[in-house]
């Protein structure tokens, strides 16, 4: 038996400051496992063999065209706080929340024009499961996590 899981967040914000700056930042988690579990007879008994492998990582990518000043980085960290928190809701599952947060987000206008955001969320489970089991061949009846 093998059981794939994959699962992927995406955060993708876009600031323009009232000068005309853009910051653009993106965050991509990822978290990728593997778990398979084989019995296997043979003529002394039999054999289970358990494989896993779990692989986590995070690219981050920030640009920024133009200068920032102080009053505009201080207005960005805190839409960036802000959007913390309803991104923590909508990867939660709390869609509804999320949506209510975002509805409220407000920026600082004297210093920031506008901003985009897109959050993305995807898992993919997978389960393999090789049959017919018996003892002549290798199965994983009776081997379940």
């Amino acid at each position: 038996k093998t059981r794939d899981v994959q699962a992927t967040r995406s955060f993708d914000l876009s600031i323009k400051t009232q000068e005309g700056d853009t910051v653009n930042l993106s965050i991509e988690k990822f978290y990728n496992k593997q778990v398979s579990k084989e019995a296997t007879f043979n003529e002394d008994g039999f054999t289970i063999n358990i494989d896993r492998q779990v692989q986590r990582g995070k690219e981050i990518s920030y640009q920024v065209s133009g200068d920032i000043n102080e009053q505009e980085q201080a207005a960005i960290d805190k839409l960036i706080s802000n959007i913390d928190h309803l991104a923590d809701k909508f990867y939660k599952g709390n869609i509804a929340d999320a949506f209510q947060k975002a509805t409220s987000i407000g920026i600082d206008a004297d210093q920031l024009a506008n901003f985009s955001l897109n959050l993305q969320s995807s898992k993919i489970v997978e389960v393999t499961k090789r049959c017919p089991c018996s003892p002549a061949n290798t199965f994983t009846s009776g081997v379940y996590w």
